[in-house]
């Protein structure tokens, strides 16, 4: 999946909860969409062939000092990785520290919870995906 089409997708998925795409020229590093629940920086990664190799995701260092900054100011944010059509949402203050050096285990381990699921899905519907957003950060 292209970031393009990623990022339709989830716009669509959180119209309930107002999402929009933010453009670069709202200013370096700002996350890609906006919701009333927080801001979402989406990522596109592919798993590498051995299972304790870093997963290559590119966080640009004006994101994390963006996140960083929004996180600390008490604002809501997170990742949202798309690796090969799997889902992974992070906290930012988590994303900052560890998303692109992090193997699939600790990836997995810290990836915020689908809520109402009781076994993790590849990806979450609508209603789940708005649920954990609002469910806090």
């Amino acid at each position: 999946m292209t970031e393009k089409r990623f990022r339709s997708l989830v716009i669509k998925m959180l119209d309930p909860i107002g999402a929009f795409a933010v453009e670069n020229s709202a200013g370096v590093g700002v996350p890609d969409i906006c919701t009333v629940a927080g801001w979402i920086e989406l990522k596109i990664a592919s798993w590498p062939i051995r299972l304790e190799t870093k997963i290559s995701v590119d966080l640009r260092k004006t994101q994390v000092i963006w996140l960083r900054r929004w996180v600390a100011h008490g604002g809501k944010a997170w990742t949202l990785t798309d690796i090969e059509g799997e889902w992974f949402l992070h906290k930012a203050s988590w994303a900052c520290d560890f998303l692109g050096n992090s193997a699939e285990a600790e990836l997995r381990e810290n990836a915020v919870p689908w809520r109402g699921v009781h076994v993790n899905t590849c990806r979450p519907d609508q209603r789940i995906l708005i649920d954990t957003l609002l469910g806090g950060n």
